[in-house]
């Protein structure tokens, strides 16, 4: 699900003026705190076996046209992104995985996107979708958006004084 946030020409005129470094560390505060309210809601409606898929749902942050970009400072022209996704390397949900099952978790937590639209299993049984991340964010979007809008106004400030106190 995309959530596009318009009417930011106002705010660019100020982010271009910090620099890129600085629209760095605001757009990615703001994007990730404002996922928190989805993250959460993703947490409390995720089916739980062992709980190392709650455990491994997180968010990140992207910048640029691929997750690789993000390690890189955009230009303020470019595409941002934040995800809520499970995350398939998480150390505390691969230990609750390998303490729940007694073996190891190879490959980490591959599951979730079998959680979220089902499958068809080996011996042809339908496995039942249960979807816990977009419901999360369609439930939680207002929110998402607000807290957004308040994280940057924020995140705006602080660099701001930042700039000036030096």
């Amino acid at each position: 699900m995309d959530i596009r946030v318009t009417g930011l020409k106002e705010v660019g005129g100020v982010l271009k003026e910090l620099g890129d470094k600085s629209t760095t560390r605001v757009l990615r505060k703001a994007m990730i705190k404002a996922l928190d309210p989805a993250s959460q809601a993703a947490k409390q409606d995720v089916p739980v076996a062992s709980g190392a898929l709650r455990q491994s749902i997180t968010r990140r942050f992207l910048a640029g046209s691929s997750s690789r970009a993000a390690k890189g400072l955009p230009r303020l022209g470019g595409r941002f992104r934040a995800q809520l996704y499970p995350a398939r390397k998480a150390k505390r949900a691969i230990s609750k995985y390998e303490r729940y099952y007694g073996r190891p978790a190879k490959a980490g937590i591959r599951h979730g996107h079998l959680v979220e639209f089902g499958f068809r299993a080996r011996n042809g049984r339908q496995v039942a979708a249960h979807p816990f991340l977009r419901p999360a964010l369609e439930q939680n979007a207002a929110d998402v958006v607000s807290r957004f809008a308040d994280e940057m106004r924020a995140g705006i400030d602080r660099e701001i004084i930042k700039r000036f106190a030096k």
